[in-house]
C-alpha cells in the first residue's frame, strides 16, 4: 500500500514508525478524495509502511450546490448533526465496521469572536451533539467506546477487512446543513 501513497504521507508514516508509533488515526477518505494517490484510504484499518492507520470514518451524504452527492464526508462532531451521526454509526455497525473513529478537537466546543479569542461563548450545538452522542452510546448495546491503549493489540494483530460504503439519510443531511448554518450565523445559537 505504501507505494500507492503520496511521498509526503509515506515519509510521515516512515517517521512515525522510526519513532515507535505503531498506530495512527490521522486520515479520512473525505480529506483525501482530491488526491488520487491517496484514494486507497477507506473505512477500515490499513497498514501504511509499518504503522496501522485506523481512519476517521467517512460516509456519503447529501450535499447542496452543483453536485448533490457528497461521496465522502468525515464523521465529526462539528460537521455532522446528531441524527446523522446516529444514522452513520448504525449503518457502519450493520456493515460490521469494527472501528468507528469520530474526529473532534477541544476548541470546537466554544465559539470565538476573533482570532485572538478575546470574545468567546459556548458552542451549544457542538456540546449538545457530544452529550447526546455519549448518552446514546451509553444506552445502546450495539456500540461501545474504546481508546488506543485498550485497542492496540487487537488492531496490530487483526486482519484487515474489506472496505465498505457508509451512507446517511438525506433528511439527516438537510437537518445538519440547517443546524450548522444557524450555528455559524447566530452567536448565541
Amino acid at each position: 500500500m505504501s507505494n500507492k501513497l503520496g511521498a509526503s504521507h509515506t515519509n510521515t508514516y516512515k517517521a512515525l514508525a522510526e519513532l515507535g508509533v505503531k498506530v495512527s488515526s490521522s486520515l479520512s477518505a473525505a480529506n483525501l478524495q482530491s488526491d488520487a494517490a491517496l484514494s486507497v484510504i477507506g473505512n477500515v484499518r490499513q497498514k501504511i509502511v509499518h504503522v496501522t492507520e485506523v481512519p476517521i470514518l467517512s460516509f456519503s451524504a447529501l450535499k447542496f450546490g452543483r453536485n448533490l452527492a457528497c461521496p465522502n464526508k468525515s464523521l465529526t462532531i462539528t460537521g455532522v448533526g446528531f441524527e446523522e451521526t446516529k444514522d452513520v454509526i448504525k449503518d457502519a455497525v450493520a456493515q460490521r465496521v469494527e472501528d468507528i473513529v469520530i474526529l473532534t478537537h477541544p476548541f470546537e466546543f466554544i465559539k470565538r469572536g476573533d482570532a485572538k479569542f478575546r470574545k468567546i461563548t459556548l458552542s451549544r450545538v457542538n456540546q449538545s451533539r457530544l452529550k447526546k452522542l455519549c448518552r446514546w452510546i451509553a444506552e445502546t448495546e450495539t456500540v461501545t467506546t474504546a481508546d488506543f491503549k485498550s485497542s492496540i493489540d487487537r488492531w496490530l494483530s487483526a486482519t484487515v477487512a474489506d472496505d465498505v460504503k457508509i451512507e446517511s439519510r438525506p433528511l439527516s443531511s438537510i437537518v445538519r446543513v440547517i443546524e450548522n448554518k444557524l450555528n455559524d450565523i447566530i452567536w448565541q445559537y
